[in-house]
């Protein structure tokens, strides 16, 4: 007959604190504890459930394997009526577990899909706003110039994105110009204020153009780690 979890309480609060969906299996397959997420997931209680018979792409002898040795997979999750792509990582549990067991995490790849999607719609609604800003826009980080928009490629007769990763001295008429703006620059942003000026800068073909400069630091604790014109 077989042998119940020595400790079952303890089991059952570790993975309520775990966060995610999680579930613990002995080497049979067999769910012997689900967490509050990991049984929202499912739509049921899996507790007594086989876990291949529930995760598409996975055998019994992976799941028997990982009550030994660390394992990670990707499959499809069969919760009720839904199908979802899930990320495993499974992890021996040899202490808690009166017999050999493995506690398995469950990330929803479709999830992350949509935060990741998320993400991009808006990075691309800034760099629209960056596109269509009238003034010539430079972020620059550690002295290069990391990105800047169409109106600032321009105004300096470079080429879309040609001074992108070049040294951000290439625009100012000499290395001690920068320099000595450089240092007065980050004083100022290191208050957390705004750094104007007026000045000289250059163009692709060594002419001179006179500029105003408005900076501001994107992180005032620590300024080196980038900032906007």
């Amino acid at each position: 007959m077989d042998r119940a979890p020595s400790n079952p309480e303890f089991v059952a609060n570790a993975l309520e604190l775990i966060g995610i969906s999680a579930c613990v299996c002995d080497s049979e397959g067999i769910i012997r504890f689900a967490n509050t997420n990991f049984t929202a997931l499912m739509g049921l209680d899996p507790v007594g459930l086989n876990l291949v018979d529930q995760l598409s792409g996975v055998t019994a002898a992976q799941v028997h394997g990982a009550c030994f040795a660390d394992a990670a997979w990707e499959a499809v999750l069969l919760a009720g009526e839904r199908q979802v792509s899930v990320q495993v990582s499974a992890k021996p549990l040899s202490h808690e577990i009166g017999r050999p067991a493995v506690t398995l995490l469950f990330h929803d790849l479709g999830s992350l899909s949509s935060n990741h999607a998320a993400l991009q719609d808006m990075l691309m609604e800034q760099r629209a706003m960056l596109e269509n800003a009238a003034v010539g826009i430079v972020f620059v980080r550690e002295g290069s110039i990391r990105e800047w928009n169409t109106r600032a490629a321009q105004m300096f007769g470079y080429g879309g994105r040609e001074l992108v990763g070049g040294p951000a001295h290439a625009l100012f008429p000499d290395a001690a110009v920068y320099a000595t703006f450089r240092l007065r620059a980050l004083e100022m942003l290191a208050k957390g204020g705004s750094y104007t000026m007026e000045t000289q800068l250059r163009r692709k073909d060594g002419t001179l153009l006179w500029t105003r400069l408005n900076g501001r630091a994107i992180n005032t604790a620590h300024p080196t780690n980038g900032s906007i014109w």
